[in-house]
């Protein structure tokens, strides 16, 4: 009796858990929650990679404006120099002395003047001696001030701040005219010139985007941007020349570094999405796009180039689409699916 009342137990008990069961797989599932964006228009950016040197913003050769002997130099390469500051001396001891001399002359002029000026006063002077008197103090004035101007030159100064790249004489050189002493160069800024196809050229602006690769192997990018775009053609190449300059951040690059240039040229307008909306598997790249009925739909894409955190999709998508970007667990194509609010 006893085994008979346990077995109707526990047939009751299986009864029950497989109505439960039952009931749960009559129970509708949620549809899983996705993330969606709007797919848009933008421009298709393709990237042209080019080798360049990079230079300073400025490059200057000082070159001296007065022969002389070098006798004392206050700079050598690597040193930081501001503009107006002294570089070199050279010996002065003639032209100061001739300046010295012009400057009494000058003196004895400017009295003798002052003294026709009394004398005119009295009508004891001619006109014409007294426009000879007013002659002379001009001229002994401008020969002063070219003697003070060549004395000037004597002292070698710097043009602009900025570094010594170059130190080209050494005390005792005696120094000929024009001749180059030193190379200063500012580099807080630096730039280059890339050559660029004319047929890309006119997709080319200021706002196109620059990116500076130290060498080959390097993953690092430096932005920068285009600062000049040069109006004409070279005759032989045919290519056009454009300036670029290095945004601030531009650690251990240095004037004359032969580095990597890639530059964004526009080359036309298609649909535009988010990476992380971009799926791929064995068979390809490919996207989930809502439907109207609330439904995703696995889409096969073709990508074309990237920007930042966006890719532009050459074919499988049009503007006004909208894609999945969050929700991809378990999502399958033609499943029902709840939109929900969400940042990318």
């Amino acid at each position: 009796m006893k085994k008979t009342l346990h077995l109707i137990f526990s047939i009751f008990l299986l009864l029950l858990v497989d109505s439960s069961l039952a009931a749960e797989k009559r129970k509708p599932k949620n549809p899983p929650l996705v993330v969606v964006v709007p797919v848009y228009q933008g421009h298709a950016i393709e990237w042209v990679e080019r080798r360049a040197v990079l230079g300073p913003r400025q490059f200057v050769k000082v070159l001296n404006e007065e022969p002389g002997r070098v006798i004392d130099i206050q700079r050598f390469e690597g040193d930081q120099v501001q503009a107006g500051e002294v570089l070199a001396r050279q010996d002065d001891g003639l032209v100061r002395a001739e300046w010295l001399k012009l400057k009494a002359r000058r003196e004895q002029v400017l009295a003798e003047w002052k003294r026709f000026q009394i004398l005119r006063g009295e009508g004891m002077v001619s006109a014409e001696a007294y426009g000879q008197a007013k002659t002379q103090l001009k001229v002994a004035i401008a020969e002063e001030r070219l003697l003070a101007k060549r004395l000037a030159y004597m002292t070698i100064i710097s043009p602009l701040t900025g570094v010594v790249s170059e130190r080209l004489v050494e005390e005792g050189d005696v120094a000929e005219r024009y001749r180059h002493m030193f190379s200063i160069m500012d580099n807080s800024l630096l730039k280059a010139r890339v050559a660029v196809e004319a047929e890309q050229l006119s997709y080319l602006s200021e706002k196109s985007p620059v990116k500076v690769y130290a060498n080959t192997q390097s993953s690092s990018a430096h932005t920068a941007h285009i600062s000049r775009i040069m109006p004409s053609l070279d005759e032989q190449t045919h290519q056009g020349m454009i300036e670029i300059e290095l945004l601030p951040g531009f650690h251990h690059l240095r004037p004359g570094q032969l580095v990597r240039v890639s530059l964004g040229i526009e080359s036309g307008s298609y649909p535009v999405i988010p990476q992380i909306a971009l799926r791929r598997d064995d068979v390809g790249s490919y996207v989930y796009r809502l439907q109207a009925n609330s439904r995703v739909e696995r889409v096969a894409v073709t990508r074309g180039s990237y920007l930042d955190e966006r890719i532009e999709i050459r074919e499988g998508l049009k503007s006004g689409d909208k894609v999945v970007i969050r929700g991809f667990s378990g999502l399958k194509d033609g499943q029902q699916v709840k939109v929900v609010d969400g940042q990318p």
